[in-house]
């Protein structure tokens, strides 16, 4: 059996021909761009993910054609939290509110005296980046686009229904919205009336791993995909990522580092929330929680410090040479990477970056260096929240890293020190997002005997490399950490 396997990210929509066993056939990649308008505004036109998904079935189906195979399902897997505002036909109103627009903050701050009651909900605490705060920012700003609004849909189920023609999501997504109760996982009444929310304003909510529909004759005229095949929602791309990393189950911890850092592990759904520094969400496999550390930006952050400091460079590699050049420690810089707010632990909106320490002796070379050790260290921060919180007095069976960030020299030795745990470096080429949604797409048709066994064969031919800590320099990054820490909380403090 053949997968088309459609992940839908930040940068790019890919999609992937793979067979049962993992093999990929064929692909395509379309690029586009989200634009930042101001620190806050973050929009991008439904239509470049319209146009992506049908370049991307055309080529696939014209592939399966001239190669005479056969296609047995199409899984989803994409970012979770931006939202699009539709009319009765399907067609976006404005453009999409993304997932890192901040423009919601005025919610946000609104729904804090009911901080308690929703996390006891939801698992998780009021943000920016949940599609919850979105849509009620979105009525409050345009009232008459409003009353033209049919219903409020993420990407996945814009692209779902273009497909199929029907409004459906996943629990994954619903539970990236604050209107979801993840106990019931079902839309909750009183989220609803907080958030100024219809119920019929939502998608109609499935487990994840099941069909959200099928293709239907239009989308089969216009892109030659078979008619009548599944449609399986995979879940959210991080869940995904998670699947495709191993998590088929509790006792493995992942990080994801991309535009933002997701750092994650998998509990029996319907543990008790503990605690609220973390998000606790649908897993791509329904009978699990995801319990997820937040760094707004990482990859991101690294973006920006070579556009400041190296403006002039084409590539990464002056920048790499930079922070190999700095001694750790950078001099005595530290870096605050809250350039997007900060997530996890305290989802402080308001919360700005900063370096600090600086002198008349301070280079380019100590500031990019406090960055990636910064960075760091918030990863281990989520690393040993998320051993202290799922694994107790058992250690995780191991940290699985991937993400653009990992490009950087030496940065996965940084992680092993910080963490003082064996980081495994899978392939950051190795599109683990798609690969959680191809195991979505196996169980969904009961191909293996368990989850492990099908991570285990499907991705037998990615790369992985291990790297071991250092014991001696733990102690220098729970210094760093302490300081980091310090100064986040003074500069803080009122804000």
């Amino acid at each position: 059996m053949n997968y088309l396997l459609l992940d839908v990210g930040t940068s790019g929509m890919r999609g992937i021909l793979a067979d049962n066993e993992g093999n990929c056939l064929f692909r395509h990649s379309v690029s586009y761009s989200v634009r930042f308008l101001s620190p806050e505004h973050a929009e991008q036109d439904a239509e470049d993910w319209r146009n992506a998904l049908v370049e991307i079935c055309r080529k696939t189906a014209a592939y399966l054609t001239e190669e005479k195979l056969q296609l047995a399902a199409v899984s989803l897997t994409s970012q979770r939290s931006s939202i699009i505002p539709v009319d009765a036909e399907g067609n976006p109103l404005m453009p999409a509110v993304m997932w890192q627009d901040r423009r919601c903050v005025p919610v946000v701050e609104d729904l804090k005296e009911y901080s308690g009651e929703i996390f006891r909900l939801t698992g998780a605490r009021p943000n920016t980046v949940y599609a919850g705060p979105k849509i009620a920012w979105v009525k409050r700003a345009f009232p008459e686009l409003s009353e033209k609004a049919d219903r409020y849909v993420t990407i996945a189920d814009y692209l779902v229904f273009l497909m199929t023609g029907r409004w459906v999501t996943d629990e994954t997504y619903g539970s990236r919205s604050l209107l979801m109760n993840l106990e019931t996982r079902h839309w909750d009444d009183r989220l609803l009336d907080m958030m100024q929310t219809d119920r019929q304003a939502l998608c109609t909510l499935v487990p994840p791993g099941a069909a959200a529909g099928r293709i239907r004759a239009s989308f089969s005229l216009e892109t030659g995909m078979p008619v009548g095949i599944p449609v399986i929602s995979a879940g959210g791309d991080q869940q995904c990522a998670a699947l495709g990393m191993g998590m088929t189950g509790p006792g493995r911890i992942t990080a994801v580092l991309g535009t933002g850092a997701f750092t994650g592990t998998a509990v029996p759904a319907g543990q008790a929330f503990r605690d609220p520094a973390f998000t606790f969400n649908v897993h791509a496999l329904p009978e699990y929680t995801f319990v997820e550390y937040t760094i707004p930006v990482c990859a991101a952050l690294y973006d920006w410090a070579k556009k400041v400091f190296f403006s002039g460079e084409e590539d990464y590699e002056a920048v790499n040479r930079a922070v190999a050049a700095a001694p750790p420690g950078a001099n005595g810089v530290i870096c605050l990477c809250s350039f997007q707010g900060h997530g996890s632990s305290d989802w402080n909106e308001r919360a700005e970056g900063a370096f600090l320490g600086l002198s008349l002796n301070t280079k380019k070379e100590d500031l990019v260096r406090s960055v990636a050790e910064a960075l760091v260290c918030e990863v281990a921060e989520g690393v040993d929240r998320l051993k202290a919180l799922a694994c107790g007095e058992n250690e995780a069976e191991s940290l699985c890293v991937t993400g653009g960030l990992l490009k950087v020299p030496g940065l996965a030795r940084m992680l092993a020190d910080a963490t003082g745990m064996t980081v495994t470096v899978m392939d950051e080429d190795g599109d683990l997002s798609a690969y959680g949604a191809l195991l979505s797409a196996v169980r969904y048709f009961g191909l293996y005997r368990d989850m492990r066994a099908a991570w285990k064969k499907c991705t037998a031919g990615l790369h992985s490399s291990a790297v071991s800590p250092d014991p001696a320099k733990k102690p220098f990054y729970d210094r760093l950490r302490a300081r980091l820490k310090d100064a986040y909380r003074r500069l803080n403090a009122d804000r």
